[in-house]
């Protein structure tokens, strides 16, 4: 695809994104069927990025449910405005990926098949 069918494709999906609320404004349903949407691309774009690296990690998506999760309680439970909660679950996933990483980051060799099956060498 040339450059100016990029642009202008990108120009299409940012006026839509902008004229959405307005279009759905009082369904309740179709809102909330395009919040779903707007998440699964998403993660959907994450992994895909994870993808062509020929890698195989599941991680992300289990800290951004980590960090919905810590969101919607700190909404529920402490009653703080939702763009309050939407970084502070942000910040107890990314706290927990940290912890986690340490024991993670000493393990040594061959330990994934994504690592034994790397492109330059066959899988055993």
């Amino acid at each position: 695809m040339s450059r100016p069918w990029k642009a202008g494709g990108l120009a299409v999906v940012i006026i839509l994104a902008l004229a959405l609320p307005q279009m759905l404004r009082g369904n309740d349903y179709w809102i909330s069927v395009a919040v779903v949407a707007a998440i699964m691309m998403l993660m959907v774009s994450s992994l895909r990025t994870v993808l062509l690296l020929n890698q195989i990690s599941l991680g992300h998506v289990g800290f951004s449910a980590l960090g919905a999760y810590g969101s919607a309680l700190l909404m529920m439970r402490v009653g703080l405005p939702f763009w309050v909660t939407v970084p502070l679950g942000g910040l107890m996933a990314a706290l927990l990926a940290l912890v986690l990483s340490y024991p993670f980051l000493k393990v040594r060799g061959s330990t994934s098949p994504s690592s034994r099956c790397s492109p330059p060498r066959p899988c055993v």
